[in-house]
């Protein structure tokens, strides 16, 4: 009708305060139901695969010819392999020769398991230089040899702990007599023992990270109550954004590195959010209910609170959030793994970190809030508290205020002089750890089971990559040079390095077979 007056569209935030209030038992029990499965299903307590057991450990890659090298001399490459290396073993025994062979004989009736190589098999032991590799210090007077078991090719790394028990029986019946004892490493053990280290270090952080923001906020706010609601908002927000990862990890390869992003941004979120809207909060109802005490609030007054705080505090937060989650997404765009990753682990903890704030942060207001007062009654605030008067001397010292934090910032920077990064292997194990051991160790007694540190891909005549592998050996810093190995046809699927022939050259004389060969400098290291 004609000059009818409509009313005024009621703000979103506002209309979802009130509704956070009127049911916030409705809010708090989804939201607890929620997080008992977020934690339940990531942390594996249910009946399928948690996150831990999906994350990968591997090296940072990137679509680039060190990716197609690998690509290519990988292609040929079955299941993952368990190494034993074995001590106390007498290997000019010719009964030694019977108890390997019973070992490999019984390993590979273990389920998964593919094949045996050692030392001992081979047809010209022990005058095949090829063997001796598998010998510590090539000399079979060392008494220790490597064991080398390939795995079929679905076996999971986690899968691979399975197999390791049998293997370990079929050791204690066949050579357990003729050694003194065997230690058992490799690939999937090595990034079994990485997630495992970051799911205890996840849970010992947590353990330290969340007493301590609570005492801190127990001292900002005065009171335990409105210190546990923005905790209890973190300990939501990592567990929501932990199952959302876990969904994530069908789609794409997660780095087990990520996790310590969810809890890092899950705590610093919330934590922010969830003190910017109590804080608020706790304003509100000393603007709605000025003198009245805590248990004398009406429960119009706290609806009133809450939507306010949400109405001004609340915008701020959706906004932060939003940009936040909008920036982090572009990295799910780039074409690296890890980035990906750490894009999707971001995101995933920031909607889960705005949900929070938003619907359960008020909802715990809402139903604390005749515990969240002032007992002397709103007008008994001042303005005269450690904050104001730390605003009021920062103003009338600001040089002296920006050289002090400086001089403090630098101090607590200080230690990131000696920062020591990497992206994988060994070293995301903490000293003494056993898989960590067994590859320092395998390195120093098993030196050409090392891994090489720069590996060429040639697609060329044979004897020019003989003269060129000669070249490189005689360059400065280069300590060794392998022969060339073919291996053979280039795979279909997989591209050519950049600048290579695509045509796919395949002519008389093996110009379109694979030749690799690998350069050590000094010092190299076989850390996977």
């Amino acid at each position: 009708m004609a000059g009818a007056h409509r009313p005024p569209r009621r703000p979103l935030l506002a209309a979802l305060g009130r509704s956070t209030v009127r049911h916030r038992w409705w809010y708090l029990v989804t939201w607890s139901v929620l997080v008992v499965a977020a934690f339940v299903t990531a942390l594996g307590l249910g009946p399928g695969p948690g996150l831990f057991d999906r994350l990968t450990s591997g090296a940072i890659e990137a679509p680039g010819d060190a990716l197609v090298v690998r690509d290519v001399t990988s292609a040929d490459a079955d299941g993952p392999t368990l190494i034993g290396s074995v001590t106390g073993a007498d290997l000019q025994d010719p009964e030694l020769v019977g108890a390997v062979a019973a070992f490999a004989e019984d390993a590979g009736e273990v389920d998964g398991v593919a094949g045996v190589e050692a030392p001992v098999l081979h047809p010209r032991w022990p005058a095949a230089p090829e063997a001796l590799v598998a010998v510590r210090d090539q000399d079979p007077a060392g008494g220790a040899f490597l064991l080398t078991v390939e795995l079929e090719p679905e076996v999971t790394f986690p899968q691979a702990r399975d197999v390791l028990a049998g293997l370990e029986t079929a050791y204690a019946e066949s050579l357990a007599e003729r050694t003194e004892a065997v230690d058992w490493g490799g690939v999937p053990l090595l990034v079994d023992d990485i997630t495992d280290q970051i799911q205890v270090d996840l849970q010992r952080g947590e353990g330290i990270a969340l007493p301590i923001s609570l005492v801190v906020m127990v001292v900002v706010f005065g009171g335990v109550l409105a210190a546990l609601m923005p905790v209890l908002g973190a300990v939501a927000s990592i567990g929501g954004g932990l199952a959302i990862l876990l969904g994530f990890s069908y789609l794409i390869d997660l780095d087990a590195t990520v996790v310590n992003i969810v809890t890092v941004m899950g705590l610093a979120l919330c934590i922010d959010y969830g003190l910017l809207l109590v804080s608020r909060f706790r304003e509100e109802l000393d603007a709605v209910a000025p003198g009245v005490t805590h248990r004398d609030l009406s429960a119009e007054q706290v609806e009133a609170a809450v939507v306010g705080a949400l109405t001004t505090a609340g915008r701020t937060v959706l906004f932060s959030g939003l940009i936040v989650g909008i920036a982090l997404s572009g990295l799910v765009l780039f074409e690296a793994p890890i980035m990906r990753a750490i894009g999707a682990a971001g995101v995933a903890v920031v909607v889960v970190a705005l949900l929070v704030a938003l619907t359960l942060v008020p909802a715990l207001a809402a139903t604390w809030a005749r515990r969240l007062g002032h007992r002397r009654g709103a007008g008994a605030v001042t303005d005269d508290g450690v904050f104001s008067r730390l605003a009021w001397a920062v103003q009338r010292r600001p040089v002296v205020t920006v050289v002090a934090s400086t001089a403090v910032l630098l101090a607590l920077a200080w230690p990131a002089l000696g920062l020591r990064l990497t992206s994988s292997g060994t070293d995301l194990l903490p000293p003494g750890a056993d898989q960590r051991v067994f590859f320092e160790q395998l390195e120093e007694d098993y030196p050409l089971v090392a891994a090489p540190d720069v590996v060429v891909l040639a697609q060329a005549p044979a004897d020019e990559v003989e003269a060129w592998a000669e070249t490189a050996a005689a360059v400065d810093g280069v300590l060794s040079v392998d022969p060339p190995q073919d291996l053979g046809p280039w795979p279909e699927d997989v591209p050519l390095a950049a600048g290579a022939d695509a045509t796919r050259p395949s002519c008389a004389s093996g110009c379109g077979s694979r030749r690799v060969l690998s350069a050590s400098p000094p010092g190299r290291s076989s850390t996977p």
